[in-house]
């Protein structure tokens, strides 16, 4: 919007500028009401998910306090579990929000880092599910999961 000069404009330009004022605040002021709506529907999503994400905790801590009170899994190794997956998902996390690698400033700069030839997962051979390689026991019947291994080996002790 242009400033006005009333000692420059005639009556009919004044009249026409102060109109285009006017509109000019009632959009604003629309737009302002509408970002405000915006503003608390978001903060009503807020609440709502960290509403669900305590839900959520509260669901994990008794499936944690079941599998250490049948005797599944010894509580220090589950918080060692939990610590490394929550370490290897911020670090997933981080390298997701890392800007890409720069190219090298030559042709010939350093080579590229070979891949990796572990793989990430592996097929447990008694319950077939894919668990991560590193969880995974190569025994005589083939790879075997954590979760599998006890009664595998229940079942040979037989």
């Amino acid at each position: 919007m242009r400033k006005l000069s009333f000692w420059t404009l005639d009556e009919g330009q004044e009249i026409r500028a102060i109109n285009e004022a006017a509109d000019e605040i009632d959009r604003l002021q629309s737009h302002n009401s509408f970002t405000a709506q915006q503003v608390e529907a978001l903060r009503r999503q807020v609440d709502s998910q960290r509403s669900e994400i305590g839900q959520l905790k509260a669901a994990l801590q008794a499936v944690c306090d079941l599998l250490v009170d049948l005797h599944l899994v010894e509580e220090e190794a589950l918080g060692y579990r939990i610590d490394a997956a929550v370490a290897e998902a911020a670090a997933a996390e981080a390298a997701r929000a890392a800007p890409p690698a720069a190219p090298p400033a030559s042709p010939f700069g350093p080579p590229s880092p070979a891949p990796s030839l572990v793989a990430s997962e592996a097929r447990c051979s008694r319950c077939r599910r894919e668990v991560p390689a590193r969880d995974i026991t190569f025994t005589d019947r083939g790879p075997v999961c954590e979760s599998c291994l006890p009664a595998l080996a229940g079942e040979s002790g037989e």
